[in-house]
């Protein structure tokens, strides 16, 4: 039995979405383009990815103790970025 209704994202690909959105719009020298993070977030995650104080409230002060996942996450896209170059 197939079913034809769309899957909900997982809150894993979200958040590594918000990431990226984040990395490319408040980065001075981002390590990669991605315009199209910014589409695939929800619209809470949108408003944290765009707003420069809502982005450093929740990602430095609420979600402080992931920060070290979000150079984990960036690194990982340069790395693959790069061998698609290849």
């Amino acid at each position: 039995m197939s079913n034809n209704r769309p899957r909900k994202a997982s809150t894993t690909a979200i958040l590594v979405a918000a990431v990226r959105a984040s990395h490319v719009r408040w980065n001075p020298n981002p390590i990669f383009s991605d315009q199209h993070a910014i589409d695939l977030v929800t619209p809470f995650w949108r408003q944290v990815a765009n707003n420069w104080v809502l982005n450093r409230l929740v990602v430095d002060v609420l979600l402080r103790t992931l920060k070290p996942t979000h150079t984990v996450i960036i690194l990982r896209i340069r790395y693959a970025e790069d061998r698609l170059q290849e």
